[in-house]
């Protein structure tokens, strides 16, 4: 690939055998070093956004490609872990957050 970014699909398994066992599918910015190799990626799923609505259809477009690459495991991406869902009160779903440098994991 060698640098660059694309949308991904992550698969997060919450609560592992548990009775409580959730997955949770998301789109993510994943971008790569020169070798091609995941050097970071969005903590947080990703929201569509364009400056029109032909901006942001061509973002969902993006975004739909994801599927045709393999999905990704939350667990393996470099500074992924099971940490437990938030109650859904604690979630954030808002795409116009500022970014700060924690919104990335390295």
């Amino acid at each position: 690939m060698g640098g660059g970014w694309n949308y991904r699909i992550v698969h997060r398994l919450y609560r592992p055998g548990t009775p409580q066992e959730e997955n949770s599918y998301s789109i993510h910015e994943v971008y790569y070093n020169e070798q091609g190799d995941i050097n970071l990626w969005s903590k947080d799923s990703i929201s569509a956004i364009g400056g029109t609505v032909d901006e942001l259809l061509a973002d969902l477009g993006r975004m739909a490609a994801a599927h045709k690459k393999p999905t990704l495991e939350w667990e393996q991406m470099p500074g992924g872990d099971s940490r437990p869902m938030p109650p859904p009160k604690d979630r954030v779903y808002c795409a116009d957050l500022p970014l700060a440098p924690e919104f990335f994991i390295k």
